[in-house]
């Protein structure tokens, strides 16, 4: 298949990340294991993972999926007084973009409880360069109407530019608790023009936001996470359906590589949005090209 976009992926290397959420990463998905041999192995294979430092890999699993550009997104996980690593993170990202325009797209990261600088810092990478959008991670310990955010969705309504939000369950030791419909509802009401990708939304959470997205076309929801469901082929199926049915100009493939790629391969997270596509009668092109297409509009 051609031209499928790949909506939600991060840059596979550990620098990118604070230690406290890939050792948060560990922990959770070892809760289950008791041998301590186990324990050390799974540690070992995730510190693999993210060892993908110049995105060759990455590369070369999009080429097998048959994914011709994908979304990376900076999240901004640090310490929001480590201005080091918040430049760090940008413009890594902005390094691996600009050496493969042809594959990536780009959404830079940022913590609204940083400082002016870093938000001057990032006014001028947006203006500077081919920037596609914006990554937002609450779960660090905001809200999406903190005022702080305004002048950043201003100025991606102006550039036509969306925003990509994490929503759902993080780590165990971050904030989880958040009003983000009634946050939604206010800024895009403030900002009727602002397009707005739910991350994770698309299946983990429909029926926390499918009537939101119903009710404001400018909001769409991706489908990352669904792999962690895979064992329950019924269940997944069904919320599939669903979504297929309420939103078919609204939701969008995504895999938040590297995250699930131990659940299931990129190739095989393909193969299955496509056979589950098939399985419905849907219009794989809908959910692998034509809606991101349509919310990256002229920055496509």
């Amino acid at each position: 298949m051609n031209n499928i976009i790949d909506s939600h992926m991060h840059i596979a290397f550990r620098e990118l990340y604070p230690s406290y959420f890939i050792n948060g990463i560990i922990e959770e998905m070892s809760i289950n294991i008791k041998a301590s041999n186990e324990k050390k192995m799974l540690e070992r294979i995730i510190r693999g993972v993210l060892s993908d430092k110049w995105a060759e890999k990455q590369i070369l699993e999009m080429d097998r999926a048959n994914i011709s550009k994908s979304i990376l997104l900076a999240a901004d996980l640090f310490d929001d007084r480590d201005y080091a690593s918040f430049k760090y993170l940008n413009e890594f990202y902005l390094d691996i973009f600009n050496k493969h325009k042809d594959r990536f797209y780009l959404f830079l990261g940022i913590n609204p409880k940083r400082d002016n600088e870093a938000f001057k810092m990032m006014e001028e990478y947006i203006y500077t360069n081919d920037i596609s959008g914006i990554k937002l991670y609450p779960p660090t310990g905001f809200e999406l109407d903190y005022e702080r955010l305004y002048p950043i969705y201003d100025l991606c309504q102006k550039k036509n530019m969306p925003i990509l939000v994490h929503v759902g369950k993080s780590l165990n030791n971050m904030k989880m608790d958040f009003n983000h419909i009634a946050a939604l509802k206010k800024i895009t009401s403030k900002f009727d023009r602002l397009k707005v990708i739910l991350g994770h939304a698309g299946i983990l959470y429909l029926d926390n936001y499918a009537k939101l997205a119903q009710s404001n076309k400018n909001i769409y929801l991706d489908i990352s996470g669904f792999q962690k469901m895979i064992s329950d082929r019924s269940n997944l199926y069904n919320i599939f359906g669903k979504a297929f049915y309420l939103l078919p100009e609204q939701l969008l493939f995504a895999s938040d590589w590297p995250m699930f790629s131990l659940n299931l391969s990129l190739e095989d997270t393909v193969k299955y949005v496509q056979e589950v596509s098939e399985y419905f009668l849907y219009d794989s092109k809908q959910v692998f090209y034509r809606n991101i297409a349509s919310v990256l509009g002229g920055n496509n």
